[in-house]
């Protein structure tokens, strides 16, 4: 039930992004994504570096960068909802230090 997993924990994720760029207007925006394979846009490539680097190192979450400053989330198909919660939890501590 790999898929069907992929499907409603994405849907959740992108949800949850989804609240995070009402929570940060202008600087997070266009997210998107089809199942666990997400991504959504910071204001520049220097932000962008420094959430990636502030997430892995302070919140030990690993994601990905893709484009001049998106970051793409490729979690594992065996995702559940409450680890991609606290993934969400630990990606809004990591804006919140490097965008206020």
């Amino acid at each position: 039930k790999l898929v069907e997993n992929a499907r409603a924990v994405g849907a959740f994720l992108l949800e949850k992004l989804g609240e995070l760029a009402q929570e940060f207007p202008g600087r997070i925006g266009n997210v998107r994504g089809k199942g666990l394979f997400i991504a959504f846009d910071l204001p520049d490539g220097a932000t962008r570096g420094t959430v990636l680097s502030t997430m892995l190192q302070k919140h030990h979450v690993m994601a990905l960068s893709c484009g001049e400053r998106s970051i793409r989330l490729r979690p594992a198909l065996t995702l559940g909802r409450d680890e991609a919660l606290l993934g969400v939890k630990r990606l809004r501590a990591a804006l919140v230090e490097v965008l206020g």
